[in-house]
């Protein structure tokens, strides 16, 4: 059964300004970014070390952030953990 227009799973309830303007980043993009790399830098990389390269090179692609904006995230996060630690 379809949620009714005033449910609380309604779009329109959630997104109300309407249909989302971003583009959005297909996972199907990381499969294929995997075929690039050279099996050494693939075998080397865990799992989750590989999801992460492949979504910094697609957004960085994609114009969203740099490599180094991420980086320099990725540092303030690691300098606060270390400093609530």
């Amino acid at each position: 059964m379809s949620p009714s227009r005033g449910s609380v799973c309604s779009p329109r309830l959630w997104r109300p300004w309407g249909p989302r303007k971003r583009k959005s980043i297909a996972s199907t993009n990381f499969a294929v970014r995997a075929r690039i790399w050279s099996p050494d830098f693939y075998n080397a990389l865990t799992y989750f070390e590989l999801w992460t390269e492949g979504f910094i090179n697609l957004i960085e692609e994609k114009g969203v952030l740099t490599r180094a904006e991420v980086e320099a995230r990725a540092a303030e996060i690691k300098d606060r953990l270390k400093r609530t630690a």
